[in-house]
């Protein structure tokens, strides 16, 4: 079986590309390396200006990744 990468949502327009992931767990660095590889995985099919946030659900806190 291949590996598949599904971030949660990813939105597109005018030249701009954002992706977001929810997350219920406690912060990890490892949340930050998987949506980059969600951002590398999209700028190789040719998306650009490509913002990347996490979303923790248990304390509603926003991170921007970069």
């Amino acid at each position: 079986m291949a590996d598949v990468s599904i971030p949660d949502r990813v939105m597109a327009k005018d030249n701009k590309t954002i992706i977001i992931d929810y997350k219920r767990e406690q912060k990890d660095a490892k949340y930050h390396k998987q949506i980059k590889d969600y951002g590398k995985l999209l700028a190789d099919m040719g998306y650009k200006n490509i913002e990347m946030y996490l979303i923790y659900t248990d304390d509603q806190t926003l991170v921007n990744v970069r």
